[in-house]
């Protein structure tokens, strides 16, 4: 979609274009005002209000214009990811968290493209660049799981052992939720480490790994909230009859790729946008009592062994039972997680929520997203050791 606005003040006649038809985008502009324009999300697919908008800017004749949002809660504290070079690389707008729905840029002198995102954008053109620095080397694969109803194809990623021994494997999955971008950065943080780290000699040598970054690929380039997806989301369609292509297609390889090893599956997710218990890294629970105590396990190495950006800190654990983690948010069906602790040979599975900006004052960035991905696979080792 690509909008135009003419708008008048007491000097001048400012024009703004706004746009946001390319991968990913979503905006509803309700009005321009003078220097200041009303939008809001499109929750076009969802049967809750959520908060993911991306749109460009250009040909502001205005240097400073004002965004006020229309709907409460859309921006994180830290305000709108801005990117100056057509979504290639983003910063935080805000320096200090901020509690206000509306943000003011002062555009270039020189016109040009801004782009504006309640995050930082991951999409499959942001996967192809990570993907090509691994191209040719022996252990790295990529592959398809499916391809969905609206035809995009669904990568997978696998990262296999340099021994034939192999003792355990880990499946890892993102954007069950198509606006939970942050995530994939997490992930290329993890398969920089499990191809780069040192000191990683047992899961170099004997373990399997298996990525899918994007279980929502149509929504993810659509530009679609995917959270609360009518008439259920992908991260409740582990029960019965799957009705998506990625999970339908994911029940059906996963346990023979399984082969009754031993097993790790975290799914990587963002919270809601803000506030509370959604400015922390902190790991789910399962109902499961002895899933439950690896999951702790895991979390205390994961806090012991970090040295990355991204503080994650042992006591942000939420118990199967408590805040939202109950019987009554799984009514539509089972989660990934759920699905995956019924495994053969599982060890633990779980979801892993970390912020979109603001963790405990810490801005969550593209870097320090990969750190904490570093600091994963530094615990996975260790955790998988102690379980040979």
């Amino acid at each position: 979609m690509i909008i135009s606005f003419f708008s008048y003040c007491s000097t001048k006649h400012i024009q703004i274009k706004i746009n946001s038809d390319f991968p990913g985008g979503n905006i509803i502009v309700d009005s321009v005002t003078q220097d200041t324009v009303y939008l809001r999300p499109d929750n076009r697919d969802s049967e809750k209000p959520w908060f993911y908008w991306y749109f460009e800017v250009s040909n502001s004749d205005k240097k400073q214009v004002i965004f006020k949002f229309n709907q409460q809660n859309v921006m994180t504290t830290f305000g709108p990811a801005v990117s100056l070079d057509a979504g290639e690389t983003w910063n935080w707008l805000f320096s200090e968290p901020s509690d206000q729905d509306y943000f003011i840029f002062n555009f270039p002198e020189v016109k040009s493209e801004v782009r504006f995102c309640m995050a930082m954008p991951y999409l499959q053109t942001t996967l192809d660049v990570f993907c090509k620095k691994y191209h040719g080397q022996d252990r790295f694969k990529t592959g398809v799981l499916c391809t969905t109803k609206q035809g995009r194809k669904v990568e997978k990623i696998s990262i296999l052992p340099t021994q034939e021994d192999v003792r355990a494997k880990v499946l890892i999955t993102a954007r069950h939720h198509a606006s939970e971008m942050m995530a994939d950065y997490i992930l290329e943080g993890i398969i920089d480490e499990i191809m780069n780290g040192k000191d990683i000699d047992f899961i170099k040598d004997h373990v399997e790994f298996m990525f899918i970054p994007f279980m929502d690929k149509d929504g993810v380039e659509k530009g679609d909230q995917g959270k609360h997806r009518k008439p259920r989301d992908h991260n409740r369609d582990y029960q019965n009859e799957s009705i998506y292509a990625s999970t339908a297609a994911l029940r059906k390889v996963i346990p023979a790729w399984t082969d009754g090893l031993p097993i790790v599956a975290l799914d990587l997710h963002n919270p809601w946008i803000k506030y509370d218990n959604n400015e922390i890294t902190y790991m789910v629970g399962s109902s499961k009592p002895n899933i439950e105590e690896e999951q702790i396990m895991f979390s205390h190495l994961l806090d012991s062994l970090q040295k990355g950006l991204l503080r994650f800190n042992k006591q942000h654990f939420m118990p199967y039972g408590s805040e939202w983690n109950t019987n009554k948010n799984y009514e539509k069906g089972w989660s990934f997680d759920m699905w995956a602790s019924q495994f053969q040979g599982i060890l633990f599975s779980t979801t892993l929520e970390t912020p979109y900006a603001n963790n405990e004052g810490q801005q969550v960035t593209a870097e320090s997203a990969r750190s904490f991905g570093n600091d994963i696979v530094r615990a996975l080792h260790v955790y998988l050791v102690k379980k040979q």
